[in-house]
This record gives structure tokens, C-alpha cells and sequence, in this order.
């Protein structure tokens, strides 16, 4: 940690609160301009606030409540039908596409003078106003049907049969698991021809030819569908449009793989498994009233980790993707007026200053511009502590030695069952997951969907955050890997390096010496 990156609380006063790193929606710091945006509070200016923002990241207080109540204006009324789980892909999707062709055509130069805290509070609001609808008519109502569901099932058929249970969720198609497959095809044309492979390695051209051309129509391919896929949910960062290198070093990494491994097969597995579940459970519900009350139930169910990944990607990537161009099209205004030195200075101007900038009065200096955007490099290369202020309770020292000489066992929440034992590797980034290699255990504080790739990759999951529908958890069941999420210490107890056992069905990691 560098001296200008310190994790301390604003207010000494708060030090007799415990705040825990609340990263499952925001896994990396945020620049200047994008503290605060969102559905999700920054800093939280009650006495005793819920939620602190420290060198961008989220902290929330122990015992203040880690949710935010209700501020989609989630529907009381459980969801009646599988069509209801599905409709927002005609109400709320439209809306998704005007609000994105809106941003990535935004022109500055069309702001007349002193509109401009008008129109970007305009902006603000319809973006809200869709991310709002489309969570109120995807997740809200998807963890209704899902825990009706799990409630109804374990019911009837007892907690030995949870892993069925999980089953019956899984092997459905979603945006995720398709952007892996279509990484997972391209690897093969790579595998396939040694020349290619070879000059991805060395970063030149690729030789001509009949697979060349089909790489590049693929990779054209997968960037017109999947494109916008975001960095860890940053803005201030480039899409997978502007640059290849993620894509690249997953399908670099598949290639490594023979033809039977990877997503595609993972997701036959999962097919499989659940129709064949699903289909005693029909059979059995010709003859059971009680099996029978559950079919509707599992069908609305089953719609959860389709609706989960499809709209994270078609909104909430695609928006933030389009949100990025129009902050880069006002960068580009504020540069063209001798007001920064770069388009993306415009992420570390904070927003009380970007409306005078933008009306023409004084921006801050490149100076400090610069060491903003050096305080947050560093922020982002740290390793953030889990916890500020009040310790919890019994909570172990991070080993002094790289590898510790004794055993030690650290617990989580079992979110895929199974046991493996293999290298930890731990990853804060996107750009370090590009490194992991074939069979790799990743150790990380938390995943998001532009993760999902990397799960084709490693051999098991542990994370410090997250639970049962968790991302990690559900992709980690999809994939079909042990995972253990939610240890709260993984990063501060396990070495990078390591050998470990990851049992997902007990929800245990052994830390081998």
C-alpha cells in the first residue's frame, strides 16, 4: 500500500462501528465522477450513516442493515406465471435500447449554455428510471419464484435432495454462458491451427488463410453481440470493444483446453442433469397432488438465472457501456477547450465541478487531475481490507510467512458442492484473471458477469463476499466447480500460491503449509 492510499475512516468517531467491505455490486474503486451515481448510496450523510465510501470502495456499517430497503419499488405480489418472470424483455428492454442509443449519440455541443446541470440530471433520471424497472421485473421477482420454490421443494422432498434442488435451476441458456461458448469456439480455431496460436502469442498479425479469416469473422461476431461487455462495471474503463486484450487472453486461455472440456460441455452437463430431474418431477406429479403444486412453481424458477445474467448484460453493461461514450464525448468537449489534457480526465473531475467546467468557468488543474488519477491506480493495485474500524470478533492475524508451516481451515457458505484440491491464485482484477492458468483455484473478493469467461478456466472458486445467489455461487453451479464464497478472509488468509482444498459441499477451504 502506497502512502497516498490509506484505509481509514473519515470521522474518528465511526471507529467504534465494525464497516465491511459491501463489494458484490461495486468490486472496484470508483473514479471521482462516478461516486455517488447509481441506485446505491456513496456516502451516506445521516449521524450515523449505513455506508461510507473509502478511496472509491463501499463499506457498510455491522449491524446497520446491508440492504437498501426497497428503492426499486419492488411489487409485494409474488409473480404468477413464467410470463410475468419473462415481460420485462418487452417492456423494459425497448426502453434499454433508447436510453443507450441516447448516450452513445449524445453531443455536447448541443448543450446551449446553462443547460447543462438540466440536462445531465435529465440523463440521470432515465437512466435510473430504466435500471429501476428492469430490476423491479427481473431480480425482485426472480428471488420471489426462486425462494417459493426452494421452500416448496425441500418441503416435500427433504434437505438431502438440495443439490437436486440446485439442479433444476441450472443448464438454462443465458448471456453469460453464451458469451463463454462463443469465447470457447474461437479457442477452437486457435487450437486447431499452431500458427495462429503462435502469433497471438507474439501480439503480430495473424497469418493468412481460411482460419484467419474465420477468426476474425468470429471475433467480429462476438464483438457485435457482446462488445459492451465492462471492466469489473467501471466506466472510466474500456469495453471489451475498445479492448481486446480480456477477450484475447480468455480465448487464449480455453485454448489450452481439449475439445471436451470448457462451457460448452459444462453447460450440456448441467442440461442434462436438470432435464432429467425435471422430468421425474414431472412424472411424479401425475400421481402426487403435492409434486404437482411444485411444477409451476419450478418453471417460474427456473427463469431466475436466465433473467440474473441476461440483465446484467443487455442493461446494466449496455448502459453503462453508452453511459462511458457520452462521458468520453464530454471529455473530448472539455479537452477541445483547453480544459483537460484527455478525454478520460473527465472521470476524476468530481461532479459539484463538472457543471462549472462545462458552463465555462475553472476546472481543477491537470495537477490535480493527475494525482487523482494516480491516487486511484494505486487504490486499485491495494488489496482493501475487508474491515474498518472495531475488529470483529476473533478475527485471525493475515500470516506473516508466505506460507504458513500449519494447517488451517477457513469456513464459508458452500455454494457448489464438490472437492478440489489445486494452486490458489489471488486476483483484484480482470486483468490479472487473464493469467490464470488451466486448473488454478481463484481466490478473489468477489466476481461480477464479465467474470464468467474465467469459470471456464479455474478449477474451483473462493470468495470473500457473496451467498447462496451470489454471482460466484450461481455461475461456480453452472459450471459445475466446487465453490466456497463468502469467508468474509479468503484474500488476507490465504497465500497467493498456496495449496488448498476447496470443499463445496461443507463450505470449508484447507490452507495446506
Amino acid at each position: 500500500m502506497t502512502k497516498d492510499v490509506k484505509f481509514e475512516l473519515p470521522d474518528p468517531a465511526l471507529e467504534q462501528y465494525t464497516w465491511v467491505l459491501w463489494d458484490e455490486h461495486g468490486p472496484s474503486s470508483r473514479p471521482p465522477l462516478l461516486l455517488g451515481e447509481g441506485p446505491f448510496p456513496g456516502n451516506d450523510p445521516s449521524p450515523l450513516p449505513r455506508s461510507i465510501i473509502v478511496n472509491g470502495f463501499m463499506y457498510m456499517r455491522d449491524g446497520g442493515g446491508f440492504g437498501f430497503g426497497n428503492p426499486f419499488g419492488m411489487p409485494e405480489a409474488p409473480p404468477r406465471s413464467v410470463e410475468d418472470m419473462r415481460r420485462w424483455r418487452q417492456v423494459w428492454l425497448p426502453e434499454v435500447e433508447k436510453v443507450v442509443v441516447q448516450l452513445e449519440s449524445f453531443d455536447p455541443a448541443s448543450v446551449p449554455p446553462g443547460a447543462w446541470q438540466r440536462t445531465l440530471a435529465a440523463q440521470s433520471a432515465d437512466q435510473m428510471r430504466v435500471f429501476a424497472g428492469v430490476h423491479r421485473t427481473t431480480i425482485f421477482p426472480g428471488h420471489q419464484a426462486l425462494q417459493r420454490f426452494r421452500q416448496a421443494f425441500l418441503a416435500r422432498f427433504g434437505q438431502e435432495r438440495l443439490d437436486d434442488l440446485e439442479a433444476l435451476l441450472m443448464g438454462a441458456p443465458n448471456a453469460s454462458v453464451d458469451r463463454a461458448v462463443k469465447l470457447w469456439e474461437l479457442s477452437r480455431v486457435l487450437r486447431a491451427d499452431p500458427a495462429l496460436l503462435d502469433a497471438l502469442d507474439r501480439g503480430t498479425e495473424l497469418p493468412e488463410g481460411a482460419r484467419a479469416d474465420a477468426f476474425r469473422e468470429g471475433f467480429a461476431g462476438l464483438m457485435a453481440e457482446y462488445g459492451a461487455t465492462t471492466n469489473a462495471d467501471l466506466e472510466d474503463l474500456p469495453t471489451w470493444r475498445e479492448d481486446r486484450s480480456i477477450p484475447m487472453a480468455i480465448i487464449r486461455a480455453y485454448a489450452c483446453q481439449p475439445d471436451e472440456s470448457g462451457p460448452r460441455a459444462a453447460a450440456r452437463r448441467q442440461r442434462d442433469r436438470r432435464l432429467q430431474i425435471e422430468a421425474e418431477l414431472r412424472e411424479l406429479a401425475r400421481t402426487d397432488a403435492s409434486a404437482a403444486a411444485l411444477v409451476p412453481l419450478m418453471e417460474m424458477a427456473q427463469e431466475f438465472v436466465p433473467n440474473l445474467e441476461d440483465h446484467n448484460y443487455h442493461s446494466d453493461q449496455r448502459i453503462s457501456a453508452a453511459s462511458r461514450a457520452r462521458w468520453l464525448a464530454i471529455g473530448r468537449h472539455l479537452q477541445a477547450k483547453g480544459m483537460l489534457a484527455a478525454p478520460d480526465d473527465v472521470f476524476y473531475l468530481q461532479r459539484e465541478e463538472l457543471v462549472p467546467a462545462l458552463e465555462g468557468q475553472r476546472a481543477p488543474s491537470r495537477a490535480v487531475l493527475a494525482a487523482r488519477r494516480r491516487v486511484l491506480a494505486e487504490a486499485r493495485a491495494t488489496m482493501p481490507p475487508p474491515f474498518l474500524g472495531r475488529p470483529l470478533a476473533a478475527l485471525p492475524e493475515k500470516p506473516s510467512a508466505p506460507h504458513a508451516t500449519e494447517t488451517r481451515v477457513l469456513r464459508g457458505y458452500g455454494a457448489s458442492p464438490g472437492s478440489y484440491r489445486g494452486r490458489a491464485r489471488l486476483i483484484e482484477t480482470l486483468q490479472e484473471a487473464g493469467g490464470l492458468e488451466q486448473g488454478e483455484i481463484m481466490v478473489c473478493r468477489t466476481t461480477s458477469p464479465p467474470w464468467t469467461p474465467f469459470f471456464g478456466v479455474i478449477g474451483a472458486l473462493v470468495t470473500n463476499s457473496g451467498g447462496a445467489l451470489s454471482h460466484g455461487a450461481v455461475v461456480a453451479r453452472e459450471f459445475g466447480i466446487p465453490a466456497v464464497v463468502g469467508t468474509m478472509l479468503a484474500t488476507l488468509q490465504i497465500p497467493d500460491g498456496a495449496t488448498i482444498t476447496v470443499d463445496g459441499t461443507n463450505g470449508l477451504v484447507i490452507i495446506e503449509g
